[in-house]
């Protein structure tokens, strides 16, 4: 495997864990709740 498709294997997997994270799942939800006042989200 050459370094693009190893750098995007990485990448698919970082982003099926991001997906799994139901803790950060929340943690996100509150981030956004919490600066919508301040239109940063």
């Amino acid at each position: 495997m050459n370094e693009v498709n190893r750098f995007k294997s990485e990448v698919a997997k970082n982003i099926e864990s991001l997906h799994a994270d139901s803790d950060l799942q929340a943690l996100s939800c509150i981030w956004i709740r919490e600066t919508e006042p301040y239109k940063y989200s």
